[in-house]
């Protein structure tokens, strides 16, 4: 298979394929967005890794709340002996699977899974592909994980593809899928057409796709700007011209994410499919039903399964239920007839329900936290409703679905929920809005500095609340310790980040603060409100006097155009610092005041205790809060709202009070929506005094 444009990436595959079959291990992680490619290079190692075992595991999104689904797929591949398995991992493999009751040992499962690879690769190296990581379940990518650390010198190969490597599996190497260059995207269309097309209509369908192979080799079979395509070479799914039986088929096979084919012709009976209507189907490349069912993408599978209607999906579900054993594997019976009800029914809520006790027992947190959400939507009762609700959003939560749990957080609160209930719904809810806040600030704050690709977000931030980065990322730590005043530890740990451009910001301050002012270094060509604050950050450090102060106060000026208000907060809280040692209290507390409210909004913790040490500094006492007040104003918001219902404009107030018009726009929003007002000339009726 030739893959056009990947020159560079099949070498680093092959150099890979050669370690592994000289007898080395290695590991890593193949990133890039959907239709990047990353499917098609796994089938590059699959077909040129001669002489090795492959086994091959792919995530599907409903599968990923189904604990330890990967894993079934890749032991059933393998020439296992459960019986010459020491008895504790044997042990532990039975509890996971759900065979025998007991609490989890992962590292007992780690280890048997460890075992198991290191066994199959005893008589040819062994190739472990793993396709969509980002949808398969966290236990499978949990013990995985564990496993590619721990290679040791057996010949074991192991790649996880993935839009966006979890937290899991980030402290892996990485090869990361750039779009196309425009010659090779030329070159990859030009390939797939058997006709010419006119040169407009050809640089079109190029910008059109961004470098993105998928987006090239998916344009329309139909006319386009006046010109035909009549045919196109590649092979195209068109699940709408197979048999309706044969569609149907693929739509049962799709709704079963375990891939069980002995499960899928049973229910495929139920249904009156016979078992000819796989013949098109195999013929056509499109599904295997051997050991497992198989889709020629992931995507397919995703097409197929919602290629059926409501009704028609619901059919599918039930019957899969049914003819999944109730004793063996009631998790999956229950989830099936979950998916098969039209509408609320406390039966099958109350068995979802008491399955989740199951999954979470099996180590399934996302697992517990789905059955929870559908036992939520099933449930008539609006007060039990409530409850299931909430108790979704705590397992959502403890899961790391952040987002999620705050869209259920804010349903079960809409409930009757009783006086305690609603306490610690509200006290989630906040702790799901600082944590939410937070990690959209990260995210704006390194798409801003254009080092999406080299950083990793979580690490980031853990940084950012004041916790040890759990990944080897010396860019996060550099964070980190300046957060926590330790510019020493910052500045090496920024020295061994220099590969990426963010750093710059990092070692400006540590090595500023540690008197290596020739390790300063300025922006390349900086363009834009954000990259000319950071580059009047980095000149603040280099001057002092009435220079450093102009540049401070020209850095908030550009920051606080952006969206990136954690960088905002760091310019007032650095302009603060230099006001305090420049003998200016009270004009450092303003400044201090405000990047002390920004950071606890948000939760970041190292930066926050940092203000309130600077705060103390001045005289001034700052109380310390871990989790912000949503009702109480803070004393800067309490001297914005005075002043806004005096009838000051945004300007005049941000004279009065040091700080810009944009952050006095931004203490206003927080001050309506503490007091439930939405305009200035409320502020009287709701303040006294």
């Amino acid at each position: 298979m030739q893959l056009i444009g990947r020159d560079a990436e099949t070498g680093v595959l092959e150099e890979f394929l050669g370690r592994v079959r000289a007898g080395e291990s290695h590991a890593f992680a193949l990133v890039g967005e959907s239709g990047a490619g990353k499917t098609a290079l796994l089938q590059h190692i699959a077909e040129r890794a001669s002489g090795c075992l492959v086994v091959r595991v792919e995530g599907v999104q409903p599968e990923a709340d189904l604990a330890f689904a990967g894993l079934y797929q890749l032991l059933t591949q393998l020439p296992v002996r459960f019986d010459q398995l020491p008895a504790a991992h044997r042990e532990a493999l039975r509890t996971a699977a759900g065979m025998r009751p007991g609490s989890l040992n992962w590292l007992a499962i780690s280890l048997a899974v460890r075992h198991i690879l290191f066994a199959a690769s005893d008589k040819q190296p062994l190739i472990c592909l793993v396709d969509d990581e980002q949808w398969l379940d966290h236990a499978s990518v949990h013990v995985l994980a564990f496993t590619a650390r721990r290679l040791g010198t057996r010949p074991v190969g192991l790649v996880f593809a993935s839009r966006e490597p979890s937290s899991e599996i980030a402290g892996l190497p990485f090869l990361k899928l750039n779009g196309l260059t425009d010659s090779a995207a030329r070159a990859l269309l030009d390939s797939t057409l058997a006709a010419p097309v006119d040169p407009a209509v050809r640089d079109r369908i190029i910008a059109d796709a961004h470098g993105n192979p998928l987006a090239i080799l998916d344009i329309p079979d139909e006319p386009l700007g006046g010109f035909a395509l009549p045919l196109v070479t590649k092979d195209e799914w068109h699940l709408d011209t197979l048999p309706d039986e044969t569609r149907r088929l693929m739509q049962v096979a799709a709704a079963d994410f375990v891939g069980d084919p002995v499960l899928v012709w049973r229910a495929a009976d139920k249904l009156g499919i016979a078992a000819r209507a796989a013949n098109p189907a195999i013929e056509a490349g499109l599904l295997e039903l051997d050991t497992l069912v198989r889709f020629r993408h992931p995507a397919m599978r995703r097409a197929a399964y919602w290629s059926a209607t409501l009704p028609q999906r619901q059919e599918i579900h039930q019957a899969l239920g049914d003819v999944t054993d109730q004793r063996t594997d009631p998790d999956r019976r229950a989830w099936h007839h979950a998916h098969a009800t039209p509408g609320p029914q406390e039966a099958i809520a109350a068995e979802l329900e008491r399955c989740t006790v199951r999954a979470q027992s099996r180590g399934g947190l996302s697992a517990a936290a789905a059955f929870l959400e559908r036992a939520a939507i099933l449930t008539p009762e609006p007060a039990q409703r409530a409850r299931r609700l909430f108790a979704a959003a705590a397992a959502k939560h403890d899961a790391g679905a952040r987002n999620q749990a705050l869209e259920l957080v804010a349903a079960a609160l809409a409930g009757p929920l009783s006086a305690g209930e609603r306490a610690k719904a509200e006290q989630l809810r906040d702790q799901l809005r600082t944590a939410t806040s937070l990690m959209d600030e990260v995210r704006r704050a390194v798409e801003a500095g254009g080092n999406t690709d080299e950083v990793c977000i979580e690490s980031v931030l853990e940084a950012w609340r004041g916790v040890e980065p759990t990944t080897a990322d010396d860019y996060a730590k550099a964070v980190l310790y300046n957060g926590i005043g330790r510019h020493d530890a910052a500045r090496d740990a920024a020295l061994r980040a220099l590969h990426t451009p963010l750093v710059i910001t990092e070692l400006a301050e540590a090595a500023a603060r540690t008197g290596h002012f020739d390790l300063v270094k300025a922006l390349p060509d900086p363009v834009g409100d954000w990259a000319s604050g950071i580059q009047a950050r980095i000149d603040a450090l280099l001057t002092e006097g009435a220079q450093a102060d102009a540049h401070h106060r020209d850095s908030i000026t550009y920051l606080d155009r952006t969206h990136v208000r954690i960088e905002l907060a760091r310019a007032h809280l650095l302009y603060g610092e230099w006001l305090r040692r420049e003998h200016r209290r009270i004009d450092a507390r303003a400044q201090l005041r405000t990047a002390l409210e920004i950071f606890t909004s948000m939760g970041a913790e190292a930066f926050s205790t940092r203000a309130q040490r600077e705060l103390r500094a001045t005289g001034e006492t700052a109380r310390k809060r871990t989790q912000p007040n949503h009702n109480t104003l803070t004393a800067q918001e309490t001297q914005v709202a005075q002043l806004a219902r005096d009838g000051l404009s945004n300007p005049e107030i941000g004279t009065r009070l040091f700080i810009s018009p944009r952050t006095v726009q931004y203490h206003l929003r927080k001050v309506f929506a503490k007091l439930d007002i939405t305009s200035r000339t409320q502020l009287d009726r709701v303040m006294l005094g």
